[in-house]
């Protein structure tokens, strides 16, 4: 994590920075609350958002930059699974500039045992994800 840390730029910094605040709040929200409201509160702070971009509904950044920083951000989340967090932030992000994004989670079944996995999909194209490894997954949520 450290190497990532050291790759980003100064606004990169700042992003990470605002993300951070917001993945303690999807840690908090996630703690007993189910993920439809999670992703309820989300939309509407997306719509609401005015301090990241200082009121402006265009990103500066672009898709892959923001990725990688909501990964990095994703870390700071409590309790909750790392794809899950990475998820949740790029989707608030991504939905706070205007795009038409789902969050989608899936499940797979490996010797008896469930295994789930959270990502992203603008117009139903899969987000900083491998598509072959999201194949293994049956999709049982789509917001």
């Amino acid at each position: 994590m450290l190497r990532q840390l050291a790759k980003l730029s100064p606004s990169e910094w700042s992003l990470l920075a605002r993300l951070s605040s917001l993945s303690l709040f999807v840690s908090y929200q996630l703690y007993g609350k189910p993920l439809p409201f999670v992703v309820q509160r989300l939309v509407y702070r997306a719509q609401i958002a005015h301090w990241l971009w200082k009121g402006q509904r265009s990103c500066p950044y672009d898709l892959d930059q923001l990725a990688r920083v909501t990964g990095i951000a994703a870390r700071f989340c409590l309790g909750t699974g790392y794809c899950l967090a990475r998820s949740l932030l790029l989707f608030w992000l991504l939905r706070r500039n205007g795009q038409v994004v789902n969050l989608c989670v899936g499940i797979r079944k490996e010797h008896a045992v469930l295994h789930g996995h959270a990502w992203v999909e603008i117009n139903e194209k899969v987000v900083a994800e491998d598509p072959a490894f999201l194949d293994q997954f049956a999709t049982v949520l789509r917001f």
